[in-house]
Order: structure tokens, then C-alpha cells, then sequence
């Protein structure tokens, strides 16, 4: 059975999140503080953690900092009734996987957790080191490290596995629900997140993240990875 590590400190969401877990049949802990948190962590790792964003003595930025300066490679999802993309880009630049808006339905709280469980349990029975070059770049899944032209870039997870996804597929236009069934394991795509994501990537490996020449969006439909840049441009 999952274990599920539910951060809040507002008991009323810690309860409302761990009912609609139970019921799902996974296991759950529940937190009050970042200090609760850690004591739970060590004593029983999750498989999941859910964190909200606005606490009191050490909030959620602050905490998932900490976990991923601590090598912590479990899924984490965010939880906040902010709603502005600069928060979805703070937390995912941390290392967050995924961003749930409070007010959240039952029904889509489970189907992120389920998600992300999917995709840890895939990688753990399925996961073999790969070291992708294409172009100037070079992806190497174990560390999520890229690099580019020799400068080292470190990745979030789902950063590396959205740059996997491209480069095992150079020039190729995938739909934003394909890359979406690729990263996150599942059909319905959020398209906020996905634009965030590939915004993270373009700060990354752009030289002018507002002209991008490597990650390209093809309108109306998604992106392609085009390891040449500005070398095929010229050609087009």
C-alpha cells in the first residue's frame, strides 16, 4: 500500500486530504510542521509527499528546499490557494512535481497522486541510466543533469523526463497530451503546468529564453526539440 505524507497546518485540510486518500486505499501520515514532517520522514519514508505552501513557521518554498538539499526523490506535490503562475514556477523551480489549487475536487486530488505513483513504480521496476546526446546537448536520467556545450545544468525530474521525451525524439512535434501521457502518466493534460515546464527548460538551455531555437512551439498544436537551433532555422 502507498504511503501518502500530508503537510498542512490547517487541521481541517489535513483531515478533508487524508479522508479522500484513506478512501482511495492508501496509507496516510499527516503533519503539522516542517519539524513534524521531518521526524516522519526519517522514521518511515513516503512515497508521496503533498505540502502546502502557506505555513506559518517554515512554509512550503522553505520545506521542499530542504527536502530536495536532502536528496529527497519522492514525488512532491504542491498545495495552495495561490493560483498566480509565479508561485508555480517558484515551487516547480524547487523541484515540486506537481500544483494543486485549493479549492481541489476529490476526484482530480486522487487522479494527481495516482499519477505520480504510476510513474514512480514504472521508473522503479523500469529504470535503466541513459546517457542521451543530441546536438550540444548531453542528458544524463540518473543525475538529471544536462549539459550544454560542456556547462553543466542540473534538472527537476520532470524537467529531465519532459528533456528525455524531446531528445529521444529530435525534430519530432509531440501534442501537448502526448508529452503530458509521456511525463505524468496520464491522458488529461493540465496545460498551465506544461507551460510552465517548458518555460523552466527554456531559462535552462535558451540563450534568449523569449526566442527559443532549441525547444519550439508549433501553434495549435505542441513542441519539438531541435538539437541544431539556429543551425536549422537557417537552413528553413
Amino acid at each position: 500500500m502507498n504511503r501518502i505524507l500530508v503537510i498542512d497546518d490547517e487541521r481541517e485540510i489535513r483531515d478533508l486530504v487524508t479522508v479522500i486518500l484513506d478512501r482511495a486505499g492508501m496509507e496516510t501520515a499527516a503533519a503539522a510542521s516542517g519539524e513534524e514532517a521531518l521526524r516522519l520522514i526519517e522514521a518511515c519514508m513516503p512515497d508521496l509527499i503533498i505540502l502546502d505552501i502557506m505555513m506559518e513557521e517554515r512554509n512550503g518554498f522553505e520545506m521542499l528546499r530542504l527536502l530536495r538539499e536532502r536528496n529527497l526523490i519522492v514525488p512532491i506535490i504542491l498545495l495552495s490557494a495561490k493560483t498566480e503562475d509565479v508561485d508555480k514556477v517558484q515551487g516547480f523551480g524547487l523541484g515540486a512535481d506537481d500544483y494543486v489549487t485549493k479549492p481541489f475536487s476529490a476526484v482530480e486530488l486522487v487522479a494527481r497522486v495516482q499519477a505520480h505513483l504510476r510513474r514512480k513504480d514504472w521508473f522503479a521496476h523500469n529504470f535503466t541510466p541513459l546517457k542521451l546526446e543530441c546536438g550540444i546537448f548531453r542528458l544524463e536520467t540518473d543525475t538529471q543533469i544536462l549539459s550544454k556545450n560542456g556547462k553543466s545544468l542540473q534538472l527537476s525530474s520532470t524537467e529531465a523526463a519532459l528533456l528525455e521525451a524531446l531528445m529521444k525524439n529530435p525534430n519530432r512535434v509531440f501534442t501537448k497530451s502526448q508529452l503530458f501521457q509521456t511525463v505524468w502518466n496520464h491522458h488529461g493534460y493540465d496545460d498551465n503546468t506544461l507551460n510552465v515546464y517548458i518555460n523552466r527548460i527554456r531559462q535552462k538551455i535558451e540563450d534568449n529564453p523569449r526566442k527559443p531555437v532549441y525547444l519550439r512551439t508549433v501553434w495549435g498544436i505542441g513542441y519539438r526539440f531541435v538539437p541544431e537551433g539556429a543551425e536549422h532555422e537557417a537552413e528553413n
